[in-house]
Protein backbone atom coordinates (compact mmCIF):
# COMPACT_ATOMS: atom_id res chain seq x y z
CA UNK A 1 0.00 0.00 0.00
CA UNK A 2 2.81 2.05 0.94
CA UNK A 3 5.00 1.45 -2.14
CA UNK A 4 0.96 2.22 -4.44
CA UNK A 5 0.69 5.58 -2.57
CA UNK A 6 4.23 6.79 -3.33
CA UNK A 7 3.99 5.45 -6.81
CA UNK A 8 0.65 7.93 -7.16
CA UNK A 9 2.21 10.87 -4.87
CA UNK A 10 5.30 10.57 -7.24
CA UNK A 11 3.11 10.52 -10.72
CA UNK A 12 1.22 13.60 -9.50
CA UNK A 13 4.51 15.67 -8.92
CA UNK A 14 5.70 14.87 -12.33
CA UNK A 15 2.23 15.15 -14.15
CA UNK A 16 1.80 18.73 -12.11
CA UNK A 17 4.96 19.98 -13.49
CA UNK A 18 4.62 22.54 -16.55
CA UNK A 19 7.22 21.30 -19.32
CA UNK A 20 10.43 23.70 -19.94
CA UNK A 21 10.44 25.09 -23.70
CA UNK A 22 13.37 26.81 -24.97
CA UNK A 23 13.79 30.78 -23.83
CA UNK A 24 15.05 31.81 -27.43
CA UNK A 25 13.72 32.60 -31.05
CA UNK A 26 13.06 29.15 -31.96
CA UNK A 27 9.80 28.68 -29.37
CA UNK A 28 8.16 31.00 -32.11
CA UNK A 29 9.73 29.43 -35.09
CA UNK A 30 6.38 28.15 -37.37
CA UNK A 31 3.19 29.81 -38.60
CA UNK A 32 0.70 31.16 -36.45
CA UNK A 33 -3.03 32.60 -37.18
CA UNK A 34 -5.69 33.81 -35.12
CA UNK A 35 -8.24 33.68 -38.11
CA UNK A 36 -9.02 32.59 -41.54
CA UNK A 37 -8.57 35.96 -43.58
CA UNK A 38 -5.72 36.94 -45.47
CA UNK A 39 -3.46 38.94 -43.30
CA UNK A 40 -4.56 36.70 -40.08
CA UNK A 41 -1.41 35.12 -40.37
CA UNK A 42 2.54 35.58 -38.88
CA UNK A 43 5.38 33.92 -39.69
CA UNK A 44 8.43 32.94 -37.11
CA UNK A 45 11.57 32.42 -39.57
CA UNK A 46 15.54 32.12 -39.39
CA UNK A 47 17.62 33.32 -42.63
CA UNK A 48 20.78 34.10 -42.74
CA UNK A 49 21.39 33.87 -38.99
CA UNK A 50 18.76 36.25 -38.33
CA UNK A 51 14.90 35.68 -36.51
CA UNK A 52 12.54 37.18 -38.85
CA UNK A 53 8.71 37.51 -38.34
CA UNK A 54 6.77 38.08 -41.35
CA UNK A 55 3.01 39.47 -41.75
CA UNK A 56 1.06 40.67 -44.18
CA UNK A 57 0.19 44.50 -44.04
CA UNK A 58 -2.70 44.99 -46.64
CA UNK A 59 -5.30 42.74 -45.51
CA UNK A 60 -6.28 42.51 -49.00
CA UNK A 61 -5.52 39.17 -51.21
CA UNK A 62 -6.23 40.95 -54.19
CA UNK A 63 -2.63 43.26 -53.60
CA UNK A 64 -0.65 41.21 -51.36
CA UNK A 65 2.04 43.20 -49.11
CA UNK A 66 4.33 41.59 -46.97
CA UNK A 67 6.61 43.12 -44.15
CA UNK A 68 9.36 41.20 -42.78
CA UNK A 69 10.66 42.36 -39.74
CA UNK A 70 13.85 40.88 -36.84
CA UNK A 71 12.90 39.87 -33.59
CA UNK A 72 13.76 38.63 -30.34
CA UNK A 73 12.64 36.73 -27.71
CA UNK A 74 14.32 36.44 -24.41
CA UNK A 75 12.85 35.62 -20.97
CA UNK A 76 9.01 35.52 -22.42
CA UNK A 77 9.52 38.93 -24.25
CA UNK A 78 8.68 39.48 -27.74
CA UNK A 79 10.99 42.22 -29.01
CA UNK A 80 10.86 43.45 -33.20
CA UNK A 81 13.04 45.87 -34.99
CA UNK A 82 10.62 48.10 -36.59
CA UNK A 83 12.55 49.76 -39.30
CA UNK A 84 15.89 49.09 -39.58
CA UNK A 85 17.18 51.54 -41.42
CA UNK A 86 17.15 54.08 -39.11
CA UNK A 87 16.51 52.11 -35.80
CA UNK A 88 18.68 49.50 -34.73
CA UNK A 89 17.09 49.04 -31.40
CA UNK A 90 14.57 46.64 -31.10
CA UNK A 91 11.04 47.73 -29.79
CA UNK A 92 9.40 45.60 -26.63
CA UNK A 93 5.77 44.11 -27.67
CA UNK A 94 4.83 44.79 -24.40
CA UNK A 95 1.30 43.13 -24.59
CA UNK A 96 2.22 39.98 -25.71
CA UNK A 97 0.93 36.85 -23.32
CA UNK A 98 1.70 33.43 -23.46
CA UNK A 99 -1.75 31.87 -22.91
CA UNK A 100 -0.14 28.58 -23.52
CA UNK A 101 3.73 28.15 -23.81
CA UNK A 102 4.73 27.27 -27.23
CA UNK A 103 1.36 26.67 -28.78
CA UNK A 104 -0.94 30.33 -28.28
CA UNK A 105 0.19 33.95 -27.67
CA UNK A 106 -2.21 36.92 -27.06
CA UNK A 107 -0.92 40.46 -28.64
CA UNK A 108 -2.37 43.87 -28.59
CA UNK A 109 -3.26 44.74 -32.64
CA UNK A 110 -1.64 48.22 -32.29
CA UNK A 111 1.68 46.46 -31.56
CA UNK A 112 2.00 44.79 -34.69
CA UNK A 113 -0.19 46.94 -36.98
CA UNK A 114 0.40 50.16 -36.07
CA UNK A 115 -1.74 52.01 -38.62
CA UNK A 116 -5.06 50.53 -36.31
CA UNK A 117 -6.54 52.80 -34.14
CA UNK A 118 -7.98 50.57 -31.94
CA UNK A 119 -5.97 50.36 -28.99
CA UNK A 120 -8.32 47.77 -27.09
CA UNK A 121 -8.18 44.87 -30.07
CA UNK A 122 -6.07 42.05 -28.65
CA UNK A 123 -5.42 39.07 -31.22
CA UNK A 124 -5.24 35.46 -29.95
CA UNK A 125 -2.48 33.84 -32.63
CA UNK A 126 -2.16 29.96 -32.46
CA UNK A 127 0.56 27.59 -33.75
CA UNK A 128 -0.48 25.55 -36.76
CA UNK A 129 3.13 24.08 -37.47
Amino acid sequence: MRLLLSILIIGLVIAGCQKKYASDESILHGTWVKGANFGDTLWFITRNGQHIMRQAMSFNPGIPVYVEREYTYEDGRLSVRFNAQFIQDYTPITSFTWTNIGSEFNIQGIELYPFMSSTGTVFTFHKIN
